[in-house]
């Protein structure tokens, strides 16, 4: 006789899409959590102050990146890069092609900065995206 007290293990199964999505994207049972990823915290950026918040929390998840393996180096230049954003994001006539220049640098720090199979590229994995998100976000509140 089987053993009837035996429970089922929780499965839990991730996915990260970047983009929109169309079609069929269920075809299983139980509950979906759908996160949005504009910011690390999950809160879409419309104002200008959601930008300056986007911005204080990408310096949080790259503080803690850095705790964990990104490198000195990228840190600091990538941190530089993110002020000087900030900087310009605060002016009363803020040049939105300067904010994406800081930040596209950004990215590419942090892709160029980390190896192919590294824990530091496991990180920038995860900070890219949310600065790509915040890139997007530029043409909105800046209005280019």
């Amino acid at each position: 006789m089987p053993n009837q007290d035996r429970k089922k293990p929780h499965v839990t199964h991730e996915a990260h899409i970047s983009g929109s999505i169309s079609g069929q994207v269920h075809t299983g049972s139980g509950d979906i959590n759908i996160h949005t990823s504009y910011t690390s915290s999950g809160g879409e950026i419309f104002t200008k102050d959601d930008f300056l918040a986007a911005l204080v929390n990408f310096r949080q998840e790259l503080e803690i990146a850095y705790q964990k393996d990104l490198s000195r180096t990228a840190f600091d230049t990538t941190t530089i890069e993110v002020e000087e954003a900030t900087r310009e994001a605060n002016k009363s006539q803020p040049d939105p092609k300067g904010i994406i220049q800081h930040l596209e640098n950004v990215k590419g720090i942090l892709a160029s900065g980390t190896g192919v199979a590294t824990t530091a590229a496991v990180s920038a994995d995860k900070l890219i995206p949310i600065v790509e998100n915040i890139i997007h976000s530029v043409s909105k509140i800046f209005h280019i």
